[in-house]
């Protein structure tokens, strides 16, 4: 009777610890995401941001702050769909980093888009001011110069900066 009784009692904690892990749905931060973070640094995911082409939303947080805000976007390329990362910090709402995730362009124009030189074009650019693409040089700030011969391509992936801009705003907005 008692290894009957140790045994329902080995199933039942069991079962209850399996409830609770499905009810607390523990997700796992991608590398992708937890590469970017300090020590330590933090992040909550903001399911409800994620919305159209805006794949995965990350709000970074350290010493009780907002620090940074973690954007997966997918953009129209020339030849099919770009994945970007575009994070955001506070509080100077700046672009701090751009990462091509995944694409599927030609490798010799529109492939450039993996290049330091073309991801650097919109680094410290604010979220506040929407971009806009120019063929040959950069007159104001909200201007990013394309690739030559990649205008598609270089417009699809400021597309997906100012989709990142734009739904940042949205979460500022909200915060209000």
């Amino acid at each position: 009777m008692c290894l009957i009784r140790k045994g329902l009692v080995i199933i039942i904690i069991f079962l209850i610890a399996f409830v609770v892990l499905q009810v607390l749905q523990i997700e796992k931060i991608p590398d992708y995401i937890s590469g970017l973070l300090s020590p330590g640094q933090q992040v909550e995911r903001l399911k409800h941001y994620e919305t159209g082409q805006i794949k995965e939303v990350y709000l970074v947080k350290g010493n009780g702050n907002q620090q940074g805000f973690i954007q997966i976007v997918n953009c129209p390329g020339y030849n099919g769909s770009i994945e970007i990362l575009v994070k955001i910090n506070f509080p100077e709402k700046k672009l701090s980093e751009i990462r091509l995730l995944n694409h599927n362009e030609t490798p010799n124009y529109g492939g450039y888009i993996e290049e330091g030189w073309f991801l650097e074009r919109f680094v410290g650019k604010k979220a506040e001011q929407e971009l806009v693409l120019v063929k040959l040089s950069q007159q104001s700030a909200e201007e990013v110069v394309a690739i030559t011969g990649a205008t598609i391509t270089s417009q699809g992936v400021l597309t997906g900066v100012n989709q990142a801009f734009e739904n940042f705003n949205n979460f500022l907005l909200d915060r209000l």
